[in-house]
């Protein structure tokens, strides 16, 4: 029953995409309008104070503004990479949508009754609510439903799956915290946002590295953002300077283990340490080589 329920009725992913658009637009439109300008019987300095009296009301809706836009963007990123969707997809994006259109009624109540626990108590269980049908949404079009395009490596969605469950998680801590220390809770729904407005790729490229992937076709990768879309028997080979010298230099070699699973428990290969600074080179699979 359940599996007719959500394995059925194919299509594509325009109209779901074009719908959620519209509600997240709707959304957002709803956020800004907390914001309404103040009534003043006085002069400039009165109109000053009530400004910044309206502060926590500017602040909510900025921050709640960043949280939408967050899901906007990983669902746009999220959809183009399915090749279709089914009735499952159609359920789960309806779920997230019920949870992220309550978002605009604990905002309010975070604006107007700042720091309060109750309020921010209520704003981390909508964005924990939000997270997670989004998360339960990824795993089932990408790791269960088997929609994704052809070719996206199953690697990569495995990583995202992983980074989209810091959210739930993150949020959940907050809303706990929010009974003990409401300012905890605050400062988590802000920094959520921040975490994935940072892409992890712009994280990697902050570590000057060269990163060469060795498959049975030697590629060499300057963008380590690639890796995990090549395959994910790989071998990276990572030396990174850092400013205290050349006594800080500091090598990382990660390999699969027999499960296919990228990691740096186990003894790694052999590494070749004699490239000079400018070389680049792919080796056959097996060796390793550090570049700089």
């Amino acid at each position: 029953m359940i599996r007719r329920l959500f394995r059925s009725g194919e299509a594509d992913t325009d109209r779901i995409e074009a719908f959620s658009d519209g509600v997240l637009a709707i959304v957002i439109t709803l956020l800004v309008l907390e914001i309404t300008p103040p009534s003043v019987q006085g002069g400039d300095a009165e109109l000053w104070r009530a400004l910044a009296r309206m502060l926590p009301v500017i602040a909510a809706w900025v921050v709640s503004f960043l949280f939408v836009l967050v899901f906007w963007v990983s669902h746009h990123y999220l959809f183009a990479s399915l090749a279709k969707v089914d009735r499952g997809v159609l359920w789960l994006n309806g779920l997230f949508l019920l949870f992220i259109s309550f978002t605009p009624f604990p905002t309010s109540l975070q604006a107007r009754y700042p720091g309060t626990a109750p309020a921010a108590f209520l704003l981390s269980v909508a964005m924990f609510l939000t997270a997670s049908s989004f998360s339960l949404l990824r795993w089932y079009a990408c790791l269960h439903g088997g929609l994704l395009r052809e070719g996206t490596p199953r690697l990569a969605a495995r990583q995202a799956m992983r980074r989209s469950l810091l959210a739930p998680l993150l949020y959940f801590i907050g809303g706990a915290a929010a009974f003990v220390v409401p300012g905890l809770s605050l400062a988590i729904q802000v920094l959520v946002p921040l975490i994935y407005i940072v892409p992890l790729r712009s994280l990697i490229e902050l570590v000057p590295t060269e990163i060469v992937v060795l498959s049975p076709e030697p590629t060499i990768l300057t963008e380590p953002a690639n890796v995990a879309a090549v395959t994910p028997r790989l071998l990276i080979s990572m030396r990174s300077w850092l400013p205290a010298g050349p006594a800080a230099k500091s090598e990382m070699v990660a390999w699969p283990n027999p499960a296919g699973n990228v990691n740096t428990s186990s003894p790694a290969p052999p590494v070749s340490r004699s490239l000079p600074a400018p070389a680049r080179m792919a080796l056959p699979v097996g060796d390793v080589a550090a570049v700089g």
